[in-house]
Protein backbone atom coordinates (compact mmCIF):
# COMPACT_ATOMS: atom_id res chain seq x y z
CA UNK A 1 0.00 0.00 0.00
CA UNK A 2 1.17 3.45 -0.67
CA UNK A 3 -0.24 5.01 2.00
CA UNK A 4 -3.14 4.48 4.77
CA UNK A 5 -3.48 8.52 5.26
CA UNK A 6 -3.07 9.03 2.01
CA UNK A 7 -5.49 6.80 0.80
CA UNK A 8 -7.98 8.19 3.45
CA UNK A 9 -7.48 12.12 2.29
CA UNK A 10 -7.53 11.38 -1.81
CA UNK A 11 -10.97 9.15 -1.19
CA UNK A 12 -12.59 11.90 1.47
CA UNK A 13 -11.29 14.70 -0.37
CA UNK A 14 -11.49 14.12 -4.06
CA UNK A 15 -12.93 11.07 -5.12
CA UNK A 16 -16.18 11.30 -2.82
CA UNK A 17 -16.75 15.39 -3.90
CA UNK A 18 -17.23 14.33 -7.64
CA UNK A 19 -20.10 12.57 -7.20
CA UNK A 20 -19.16 10.10 -9.67
CA UNK A 21 -22.10 8.31 -10.73
CA UNK A 22 -19.76 5.08 -11.21
CA UNK A 23 -16.39 4.53 -10.11
CA UNK A 24 -14.33 2.28 -12.03
CA UNK A 25 -11.69 0.75 -8.81
CA UNK A 26 -8.34 -0.37 -9.98
CA UNK A 27 -9.04 -3.74 -8.76
CA UNK A 28 -12.74 -5.15 -8.47
CA UNK A 29 -16.35 -4.60 -10.54
CA UNK A 30 -17.63 -1.06 -11.48
CA UNK A 31 -19.86 0.48 -8.74
CA UNK A 32 -22.71 2.88 -8.91
CA UNK A 33 -23.04 3.49 -5.07
CA UNK A 34 -20.93 4.78 -2.20
CA UNK A 35 -21.13 1.23 -0.37
CA UNK A 36 -17.71 0.38 -1.72
CA UNK A 37 -15.94 3.72 -1.33
CA UNK A 38 -17.63 3.71 2.46
CA UNK A 39 -16.56 0.43 3.51
CA UNK A 40 -12.85 1.54 1.83
CA UNK A 41 -12.79 3.90 3.88
CA UNK A 42 -14.76 2.09 7.20
CA UNK A 43 -11.00 -0.10 6.33
CA UNK A 44 -8.87 2.14 5.96
CA UNK A 45 -9.52 3.72 9.21
CA UNK A 46 -9.72 0.73 11.30
CA UNK A 47 -6.09 0.28 9.96
CA UNK A 48 -4.99 3.66 11.00
CA UNK A 49 -6.63 2.95 14.32
CA UNK A 50 -5.57 -0.22 14.76
CA UNK A 51 -1.93 1.09 13.91
CA UNK A 52 -2.13 3.95 16.77
CA UNK A 53 -3.12 1.69 19.88
CA UNK A 54 0.01 -0.65 18.75
CA UNK A 55 1.97 2.12 18.50
CA UNK A 56 0.94 3.35 22.45
CA UNK A 57 1.21 -0.74 23.65
CA UNK A 58 4.44 -1.06 21.93
CA UNK A 59 3.38 -4.12 19.35
CA UNK A 60 5.29 -4.74 16.22
CA UNK A 61 2.25 -4.49 13.05
CA UNK A 62 2.82 -8.49 13.12
CA UNK A 63 1.84 -8.72 17.03
CA UNK A 64 -0.94 -6.39 16.07
CA UNK A 65 -2.44 -8.38 13.60
CA UNK A 66 -2.21 -11.68 15.54
CA UNK A 67 -4.01 -9.66 18.14
CA UNK A 68 -6.51 -8.09 16.31
CA UNK A 69 -10.02 -8.86 15.63
CA UNK A 70 -11.02 -7.97 12.10
CA UNK A 71 -14.41 -8.34 12.70
CA UNK A 72 -16.48 -7.64 9.59
CA UNK A 73 -12.95 -7.28 7.69
CA UNK A 74 -12.03 -10.92 8.49
CA UNK A 75 -14.76 -11.70 5.42
CA UNK A 76 -12.82 -9.84 3.18
CA UNK A 77 -10.64 -11.38 0.16
CA UNK A 78 -6.70 -11.51 1.34
CA UNK A 79 -7.45 -10.25 5.01
CA UNK A 80 -4.04 -11.15 5.47
CA UNK A 81 -3.03 -7.92 4.06
CA UNK A 82 -4.02 -6.05 7.41
CA UNK A 83 0.01 -6.53 8.05
CA UNK A 84 1.40 -4.61 5.49
CA UNK A 85 -1.07 -2.21 5.75
CA UNK A 86 0.09 -1.79 9.44
CA UNK A 87 3.05 -1.86 8.97
CA UNK A 88 2.57 1.63 6.45
CA UNK A 89 0.39 3.22 9.13
CA UNK A 90 2.32 2.57 12.03
CA UNK A 91 5.30 4.32 9.31
CA UNK A 92 3.09 7.14 8.79
CA UNK A 93 2.11 7.98 12.19
CA UNK A 94 5.95 7.18 13.31
CA UNK A 95 7.16 9.80 11.33
CA UNK A 96 7.58 8.16 7.78
CA UNK A 97 6.67 10.62 4.79
CA UNK A 98 3.87 8.69 3.05
CA UNK A 99 4.68 5.96 0.41
CA UNK A 100 4.74 7.09 -3.59
CA UNK A 101 1.14 7.02 -5.54
CA UNK A 102 2.81 4.72 -8.20
CA UNK A 103 6.35 4.81 -10.40
CA UNK A 104 4.44 7.49 -13.17
CA UNK A 105 3.83 10.76 -12.82
CA UNK A 106 0.02 10.62 -11.77
CA UNK A 107 -2.17 12.78 -13.86
CA UNK A 108 -5.21 15.18 -13.35
CA UNK A 109 -7.67 14.77 -16.68
CA UNK A 110 -10.41 17.23 -16.73
CA UNK A 111 -12.89 17.86 -19.57
CA UNK A 112 -15.95 15.71 -20.32
CA UNK A 113 -15.71 12.38 -21.22
CA UNK A 114 -17.66 12.78 -24.92
CA UNK A 115 -14.42 15.52 -26.12
CA UNK A 116 -11.95 13.84 -28.13
CA UNK A 117 -8.90 14.72 -26.56
CA UNK A 118 -9.17 15.37 -22.37
CA UNK A 119 -6.64 18.11 -21.31
CA UNK A 120 -4.24 16.33 -18.49
CA UNK A 121 -1.66 18.57 -16.66
CA UNK A 122 0.83 17.04 -13.78
CA UNK A 123 -0.23 16.66 -10.47
CA UNK A 124 1.33 19.84 -8.48
CA UNK A 125 3.52 19.08 -5.66
CA UNK A 126 4.41 15.53 -6.79
CA UNK A 127 8.22 14.25 -7.81
CA UNK A 128 8.02 11.16 -9.67
CA UNK A 129 10.45 8.61 -7.51
CA UNK A 130 13.51 7.13 -9.34
CA UNK A 131 13.91 3.18 -9.90
CA UNK A 132 15.76 1.32 -11.92
CA UNK A 133 13.78 -1.82 -13.09
CA UNK A 134 14.65 -4.65 -15.17
CA UNK A 135 11.34 -6.00 -17.51
CA UNK A 136 11.02 -9.81 -16.77
CA UNK A 137 11.30 -10.12 -20.95
CA UNK A 138 14.50 -8.90 -21.09
CA UNK A 139 17.39 -11.67 -21.38
CA UNK A 140 21.13 -11.85 -20.35
CA UNK A 141 23.66 -10.63 -22.62
CA UNK A 142 25.02 -13.76 -24.59
CA UNK A 143 28.57 -14.62 -23.32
Amino acid sequence: MGSVAGAIEVLERIVRPLGAWAIVPGHGPVFKDAGPLDATLDYLKFVQDLASRALEAGLSPLEAARDADLGYFASWPDSERIVGNLHRACAELSGSPRGPLSTSQPRLVTGSPTTAEPRSRALPGYEKPHRSVTPRSAKPAAP
